[in-house]
């Protein structure tokens, strides 16, 4: 079991995904990124239901800087797995306190996500 395999680079940032992990690296400024990064996170969703995964690694640590996009598109994808019916998977978020947005981003996240987010 695991995610379609898949590669997005977009500006200087890049995007794999790879067995049950999701990576990000570089840099994401792009004013409009949820209008890709949303159904991105919405599709892996749909394949983590499909696939019946118990967990999805989204790791972050070697993203140096998100604008608010990010953290727009990560509350809709925990509200979808928050609202969906089968039994829903969970999702670590390995994350580098290093980087000040993630060490301010990364705890409101958090308790929005309750059980179904591990951070580390």
């Amino acid at each position: 079991m695991s995610l379609p395999a898949r590669l997005e680079s977009r500006n200087a940032l890049i995007v794999t995904v790879s067995g049950h992990t999701i990576k990000m690296q570089g840099v994401l400024n792009e004013v409009d990124a949820r209008d890709w990064l949303y159904p991105f996170l919405r599709d892996i969703h749909q394949s983590a239901l499909a696939e019946q995964m118990p967990e999805i690694v989204f790791d972050i640590r070697l993203l140096t800087y998100a604008n608010a996009s990010l953290w727009r598109s990560l509350v809709l994808w925990l509200r979808l797995l928050r609202d969906a019916r089968s039994t829903p998977y969970r999702v670590r978020l390995l994350s580098d306190p290093v980087y000040r947005w993630q060490k301010l981003g990364v705890p409101p996240l958090a308790r929005l996500g309750g059980a179904r987010l591990l951070v580390r």
